[in-house]
């Protein structure tokens, strides 16, 4: 993505929000995320309060766009909220980098039902979301030793014909519409 590129991306997501976007270091999204070729964020956290539904944006060495939320919540607050502080300090020392994979999930589901419950709900909204607004929407994990954290975010094709700014635009407003419905549960 060129210069001119990542601007109109700051100043799209500023016009749309009302915040300021701003180019940032991409070194501490590396964990989360495969080589970055750049990554703009909302830095001032008053702002980030404000419009939780975008908070970053970054495109990928595959030519993708993406955007995503501040965090929905993470499974040490969700599993104390549920099951009591032990629990909460017993599930610290479970390694959640695979969650991503169908048995990790099952074996987390039947550990801490509830907590799964909630983590299918906030897919099914963004898949939801997804296919009423026809973008590409989904809800995100991050997993590590001892939690994991979520949020939604949405891949933009940047290859295709329509307009960045256009295609920009309909992601907010699906972020926004299913961050809101998270948000009610």
């Amino acid at each position: 993505m060129t210069a001119k590129e990542v601007d109109t991306v700051v100043e799209v997501l500023s016009r749309l929000t009302g915040a300021s976007f701003v180019v940032a270091d991409s070194s501490d999204i590396q964990a989360k995320l495969p080589r970055p070729k750049w990554v703009v964020r909302c830095t001032d956290m008053r702002q980030g309060r404000r419009i939780p539904y975008v908070n970053e944006a970054w495109k990928q060495k595959d030519g993708s766009l993406w955007l995503a939320s501040l965090p929905l919540g993470d499974t040490i607050d969700w599993i104390e909220v549920a099951y009591g502080e032990e629990a909460a300090a017993r599930s610290l020392d479970v390694n959640y980098s695979d969650f991503g994979k169908k048995e990790f999930q099952s074996e987390f589901g039947r550990e801490y039902p509830l907590v799964y419950q909630r983590i299918l709900t906030y897919a099914e909204i963004a898949t939801h979301v997804s296919k009423a607004r026809n973008v590409n929407l989904e809800l995100r994990n991050s997993g590590s030793k001892g939690i994991v954290v979520f949020s939604f975010a949405s891949k933009i094709k940047v290859s295709d014909s329509s307009p960045l700014e256009k295609k920009i635009g309909r992601s907010v407003e699906a972020l926004k519409e299913a961050y809101t419905q998270a948000m009610e549960i």
